[in-house]
Formats: C-alpha cells, sequence, structure tokens
C-alpha cells in the first residue's frame, strides 16, 4: 500500500521539483527566463557570447567608457563602431556579462545570419526575445502578450528606471523595423548600447532610425594596443614576453590576434611558429565564404561579389550597375542583400569588409 501510494506521489514530486527548480533559476539566471516563457533563441547567442568572452580581454578604456554610461542617470544611445573582427560582439559580450554580474535591467539581441536557417524575419526574432525579456522583468505573462511589437513599443516609451537594451549587429540582417521600434525621445535613464560596422557611411544605422545628431555618443574600436595584447597573453597563461612579436605579426588585428593566439593555446601552433599562418582563420573563412556562396546560385548575387571581391579598388554602385548585365537600380538591393554581411560602403564604394577575407575569397574564386 505503501509504495503504491509513492509511486502514484512520484509524478507530484517531480512537478514540484521542476518547479522549485525554475523558480531558482527565474530569479538567478533571466536567460533562463527567457528561454523557457517563449519562442526566443536566446540560448543560441549565449554560445556564441561564451566563445567570444573565452578570448576576452584588453580594451579597458572602451569598457570603462560603457560601464560609466550605464552607471550614469543618463539616457540615450551610445553606439559601438569597428571594423569586422575588431571586438564589437565580444565588447557587447562583456557589458551583458557586466550587466548580470551588477543585477541591473536589462534586455539583449544579437542580429545574426544564423537566424536565416530558421526561415524567419529579423523583426520576428527581436520582437520575441525583446518582448519575453520585458516580460519577465515587468512581471508579464508573455502567453498573454498578443501583439509583441506593440508591447516593445509601449515599454520603451515608459520604461523602468536605468533600463538597458544592449543590441548587436545592425549589419547583419534586415534593421529597418527598429525605426518603429525604437523611442524617438528617451527617458527616465533608458540606454540603448548598439553595435554596427561603420566606415565614413552611415547608411546601415540610419536604415535602423539611428542618426548621429540623436546619438549620445559613439565608440570606434581601433586595432589592439600591445597592453591588450599582454592582458590576453596573460589570461591565455601565455608570456607576455611574445607580446612584441605578436604586435609586429598583427598589426594590432583583433581578428588576427583571436586566432593566432587560440591555436597556440590549444596546441595547433607551437610558440616557435608564432609566424605561421594560424591554420583556425582558414576554417573560419572557409565556413564564411560557404555561407557567401550559397547565394551564387542567384546569378546577379554572384557577379556583384565577383566584382567586388576581384576589383583592386572599392567599386561604387553606378560601376557595378554599368558592367553587370541586367542589374539595375531597382533590382540592386534585392540582388545585394543576401550577402552585404561580408562588404563594406565606402564614399569610393564598396568593398570587402576585412582584407584578410578579400584575400581568402580572391584565391577561392579564382581556385589558386
Amino acid at each position: 500500500m505503501i509504495n503504491l501510494i509513492i509511486n502514484l506521489l512520484k509524478p507530484l514530486f517531480f512537478w514540484i521539483k521542476k518547479y522549485i527548480l525554475r523558480l531558482y533559476r527565474l530569479k538567478f539566471d533571466p536567460t533562463f527566463a527567457d528561454t523557457f516563457q517563449g519562442e526566443n533563441n536566446l540560448s543560441l547567442f549565449q554560445n556564441l557570447i561564451d566563445d567570444r568572452l573565452k578570448y576576452a580581454s584588453g580594451r579597458d578604456v572602451e569598457i570603462k567608457m560603457v560601464t560609466d554610461f550605464i552607471k550614469s542617470d543618463k539616457s540615450g544611445i551610445l553606439l559601438i563602431e569597428g571594423l569586422s573582427g575588431f571586438g564589437k560582439t565580444t565588447l557587447i559580450a562583456k557589458v551583458k556579462e557586466f550587466c548580470e554580474k551588477e543585477k541591473l535591467k536589462f534586455s539583449w539581441h544579437f542580429f545574426s545570419q544564423l537566424h536565416t536557417e530558421f526561415k524567419k524575419s529579423s523583426s520576428y526574432f527581436f520582437d520575441n526575445n525583446i518582448a519575453e525579456q520585458i516580460a519577465y522583468l515587468n512581471n508579464d505573462d508573455i502567453k498573454e502578450i498578443k501583439n509583441k511589437s506593440s508591447y516593445i513599443i509601449h515599454y520603451f516609451t515608459q520604461p523602468v528606471k536605468n533600463l538597458i537594451i544592449l543590441i548587436d549587429g545592425l549589419d547583419e540582417e534586415e534593421t529597418s523595423f527598429l525605426k518603429t521600434r525604437l523611442p524617438l525621445q528617451f527617458n527616465n535613464g533608458l540606454k540603448i548600447i548598439v553595435s554596427s560596422r561603420t566606415l565614413n557611411d552611415d547608411s546601415i544605422i540610419n536604415n535602423a532610425g539611428i542618426f548621429r545628431d540623436k546619438v549620445y555618443d559613439s565608440l570606434i574600436l581601433e586595432a589592439f594596443t600591445k597592453k591588450d595584447i599582454n592582458q590576453l597573453l596573460k589570461k591565455l597563461n601565455l608570456s607576455v614576453l611574445l607580446s612584441e612579436k605578436v604586435y609586429e605579426i598583427s598589426k594590432g588585428d583583433p581578428f588576427y590576434i583571436r586566432f593566432l593566439l587560440q591555436d597556440i593555446s590549444e596546441k595547433k601552433l607551437s610558440i616557435d611558429e608564432l609566424e605561421e599562418y594560424p591554420p583556425s582563420i582558414d576554417d573560419y573563412f572557409e565556413e564564411q565564404f560557404q555561407k557567401l556562396s550559397i547565394n551564387f546560385d542567384i546569378t546577379l548575387t554572384s557577379k556583384i561579389a565577383s566584382q567586388i571581391i576581384l576589383s583592386p579598388i572599392p567599386i561604387p554602385k553606378s560601376e557595378l550597375i554599368e558592367i553587370i548585365d541586367n542589374l539595375n537600380n531597382l533590382n540592386f538591393n534585392k540582388n545585394f542583400s543576401p550577402i552585404k554581411r561580408f562588404f563594406l560602403s565606402t564614399n569610393e564604394g564598396y568593398i570587402v569588409c576585412h582584407i584578410r577575407f578579400k584575400e581568402f575569397f580572391k584565391k577561392k574564386i579564382n581556385g589558386t
């Protein structure tokens, strides 16, 4: 009889235990709340963040600038700018880590090409991710919120005090819908910290409804200093005596430094092979080229990519339209949009987003 009662109560005990664990996680881990409430994909990007933080060090001045802004009572947008591979996502990850440690009220979202694999729009994931986190902060039931975009708009105009919104990668996806999400006026200490590639061209941030005269401040990520390299060497338990050589080889390029020291740390390269090309870079480039070439079955898209990659100088839109048959002003954006994350628009024309990308992509196209 006792065994029968125990067996009957087992499911009840199981659900009570599960409920208690959820309450515990909800209190101490807001990310869990987001993954258990609804349809967001934050756990996907938490893996990316963990990977970036593993090799994150330096940038003390930049981090202090962002955290000082967060700790102030000021409101507005802080724009983090930089070229591909210069650490924008890593810096956003560090800021997220800071917000968690300080138990601040914040929500976060990463724009990424990973979203395209789910056949959903960028606005779908933004609305789901941000709405669920806000619902958690506001003690609302996400299942009762029928229109998540309206919920976000309303909350941004009447935010809790010192709410922080972290947004990474405006250049990764279509973000024009943000014009209807971001508030026209910032109040009550609302801060939005956003990252994007820019190079004398504000079209990406303008497309998202962000304009220089409305930005509270901007932070441009430059090349690593020797001090930054020293800190990263210490974090990876590598000799700081290597810093001079690493700086000389890399010219302070954070992208190259990350892969070089990662490969040494993971024994893919020895200290004696410091001047060798990091094998992980080619693995990464190959992965990126596959993502780029997925769109090569679209003839015009393929031709646009090839022309920009092979051109020794920046190539303007007008010239691309002139030399590519059937490409015109009406269909340019449609054909360029799937590959735009790999390129930058400058005053002189389009270029590949990073010189190392260009060199690798050029070899692949030429079959060398």
